[in-house]
């Protein structure tokens, strides 16, 4: 992971690579906005954000992180470089994943992946869910779980404590709110275990790009493989 300094200018750089995927998510949600027939299909993050305070909030959240973390953290060539290299990384491993589970499983999704996870919710609201998902979790409860658990304990312990403090919050936010999911225990496990622990560690090391891009260009894959 390295230095806390050196971390937080590659989160500064991973906001900055969101900008294009906030731009285009703003575009879409203004030229073809979900029905409410993809709103009822769409991550149940999305359909809280839209029933209190708008999608539009997603796109605006997204582009308001970027200068925040660059007064933070304004990255140096040394982070943008292995940033550029992390999203080019995340974006072929995030192609290479869907198209491999769509020839192992096929147009449907097997019941552990929730069902937000398909063309249902349509292209915008769809991008809209990765973008919320990685403004909220990697560029906010992750980097404050972890400054303040590397006040009181060693930096590995911190780091898994932070990992863990995020994925619990990834899962709660899908629990909570006017658009809450059913519980499901099967994709309460998935949305804790895969966008939760691993993608949070992920951000940890090798670094926030390769998730933060990664997710968000697997948003624009997923309604082309599955139905």
């Amino acid at each position: 992971m390295g230095g806390a300094r050196a971390w937080h200018e590659q989160v500064a750089a991973a906001a900055a690579l969101l900008q294009p995927f906030a731009l285009l998510t703003a575009l879409l949600l203004f030229i073809a906005p979900p029905d409410e027939v993809a709103l009822r299909a769409a991550d149940p993050l999305v359909r809280s954000i839209a029933l209190t305070l708008g999608l539009f909030a997603i796109p605006v959240a997204a582009i308001a992180a970027l200068p925040i973390w660059l007064l933070l953290a304004w990255p140096g060539a040394p982070a943008l470089r292995r940033s550029l290299r992390l999203a080019a990384v995340g974006v072929g491993m995030a192609i290479g994943a869907a198209v491999l589970l769509r020839l192992l499983v096929g147009p449907r999704l097997p019941g552990m992946i929730p069902p937000e996870e398909s063309a249902a919710p349509g292209l915008s609201a769809g991008l809209a869910a990765g973008l919320a998902e990685e403004v909220l979790i990697r560029l906010a409860v992750l980097p404050a779980a972890l400054a303040i658990a590397r006040r009181r304990l060693p930096p590995r312990t911190a780091a898994a404590v932070a990992v863990l403090l995020a994925a619990t919050a990834f899962a709660a936010l899908h629990q909570v709110g006017p658009g809450a999911a059913p519980f499901v225990p099967a994709q309460v496990a998935t949305r804790f275990l895969f966008p939760g622990v691993v993608m949070s560690a992920a951000a940890l090391w090798p670094g926030p790009a390769l998730v933060c891009v990664g997710h968000c260009a697997a948003h624009l894959v997923i309604p082309l493989l599955f139905a």
